[in-house]
């Protein structure tokens, strides 16, 4: 019994040292872990999400022709220097044009005593394009399908319009423009104006005709 007795004893105190030793490094990891994780801040909160609205795009008009008509830089200019120029200018301009006219022809004979026959033409030509140069032009817009512009010229013919295209390559890419006349009166031209608008939908303006660029 006494045997029995100290092996329990014995193994009482051999339980409580190691509870001794074990214990306290338990408690002691517990509490570096709980101080460890105490110690790490909040997670901020997230911004709220911005999210931009586009516009929509605006739909294009429908118009007569499948290609878009190309707006002319000059056209705006053109416009406001004819719209200055009255009725009056218009007269006055006449009487310039016939003038011109008439120094042209009376100079002609004395330059085909100097050229060949050849060359003799070339006065009649300058006489043609003075009597334009200065008259009116009505133009219906510059086109970047020559397709387009030339279907639309071909109704306006058809119509009785005196339409036809130039190419301007000055720009890139290339641009094709619709015109009618030329014609020395601007009465005529305002007149040849509001038809082809009536023919065609567009909004034709009546500028100056220069003969190297219409």
């Amino acid at each position: 019994m006494e045997i029995r007795l100290k092996e329990r004893l014995v193994g009482a105190l051999v339980i409580v040292a190691i509870a001794v030793v074990v214990l306290p490094w338990i408690f002691d990891d517990e509490k570096s872990q709980t101080d460890f994780q105490s110690q790490i801040p909040d997670a901020p909160p997230l911004p709220p999400s911005r999210v931009v609205e586009l516009a929509q795009p605006r739909p294009l008009d429908e118009q007569t022709y499948d290609d878009t008509v190309i707006a002319d830089k000059t056209q705006a200019g053109e416009a406001d220097a004819v719209d200055h120029m009255g009725e009056a200018g218009g007269r006055d301009n006449t009487a310039s044009e016939q003038a011109i006219v008439e120094q042209v022809t009376e100079q002609a004979p004395a330059s085909t005593d100097t050229k060949t026959a050849d060359n003799s033409a070339k006065p009649d030509n300058t006489a043609k394009t003075a009597a334009i140069s200065g008259g009116f032009v009505v133009q219906l817009g510059s086109f970047g399908n020559k397709a387009n512009a030339g279907r639309l010229v071909s109704d306006l013919k058809s119509k009785g319009l005196a339409a036809y295209m130039r190419d301007d390559k000055s720009v890139k890419p290339a641009v094709y423009r619709v015109l009618v006349g030329p014609t020395l009166e601007r009465e005529q031209a305002e007149q040849m104006q509001a038809k082809a608008k009536s023919l065609s939908g567009l909004n034709p303006i009546v500028v100056t005709y220069d003969p190297l660029k219409h």
